[in-house]
């Protein structure tokens, strides 16, 4: 090796940029391939999980009890009650 290769790290530093770019290229690629993957192949199924997944029905039972006034009158008591929302398809 002579004395101009040791003094010169242009060599060097342009191998690392090359391996540098080859492994970001790689993973822009896994990337971009995964992200096909998603939204072509399997878009449907997860459509569907997003459609189904827009309402979720959870009830919720009120930790209290009736309410007295000072005579010992029922002021409020607990009863079930059940709302309907209906909402048109456009």
């Amino acid at each position: 090796m002579s004395a101009w290769h040791t003094l010169n790290p242009a060599p060097a530093i342009q191998r690392r940029v090359g391996r540098l770019l080859l492994v970001l290229t790689t993973v822009v690629v896994v990337l971009v391939l995964r992200l096909w993957y998603l939204q072509v192949l399997e878009g449907e199924r997860y459509l569907v999980m997003a459609r189904n997944n827009r309402l979720r029905l959870r009830l919720v039972e009120a930790p209290r009890g009736n309410l007295f006034d000072r005579y010992g009158q029922i002021l409020v008591d607990n009863r079930p009650s059940f709302d309907v929302y209906v909402v048109p398809e456009d």
